[in-house]
This record gives structure tokens, C-alpha cells and sequence, in this order.
């Protein structure tokens, strides 16, 4: 999903596919994986075409604070939740 998504040229399915992997991933105990799913999705955000589409930022930075919180990094975690 992630490589057509990119191969479109379109960064809201990049953004909606790599979110969602990154849940599958936590939820299968990947928690590194599914961080790295979530700060790219976050970084991605930061970018033109998804700067109106808060969604994929609040999902992401949801996503980043489970994972901190699994890999006890709670000061992180809690910063993504303010």
C-alpha cells in the first residue's frame, strides 16, 4: 500500500498507509516499527500537502505516545498527548 501510495505521488494515502501499519504493528507487539511508522507520518505532516489534514497529525502523534509509553520513555509520550 505504501510503495503505490508513493509511486501516485500521494502523500495523504502515504500518510493513511504508514498510520495504519504503524497500529498493525503495535498491536502485534512491533513497537519499534510501529514508532518509526508514527515519526514518519509526523514528519510528513510538516509538509505542504498535509498541513491542512490534522487528522494524520493527531493520529500519529496518538500512535508515537503509545509506543513511548511501551518503551518507558514517558516523559516523550506524555509530551505527544499535549
Amino acid at each position: 500500500m505504501i510503495a503505490l501510495a508513493q509511486e501516485l505521488g500521494n502523500p495523504v494515502a502515504v500518510a493513511n498507509a504508514r498510520v495504519t501499519l504503524g497500529a498493525v504493528l503495535f498491536y502485534l507487539g512491533e513497537v519499534g516499527d510501529a514508532r518509526h511508522h508514527g515519526e514518519d507520518v509526523r514528519a510528513l505532516t510538516d509538509t505542504e500537502a498535509l498541513r491542512l489534514s490534522s487528522v494524520f497529525g493527531i493520529s500519529s502523534c496518538c500512535l508515537l505516545a503509545a509506543t513511548y509509553a511501551h518503551l518507558g520513555r514517558t516523559a516523550q509520550a506524555r509530551a505527544m498527548i499535549r
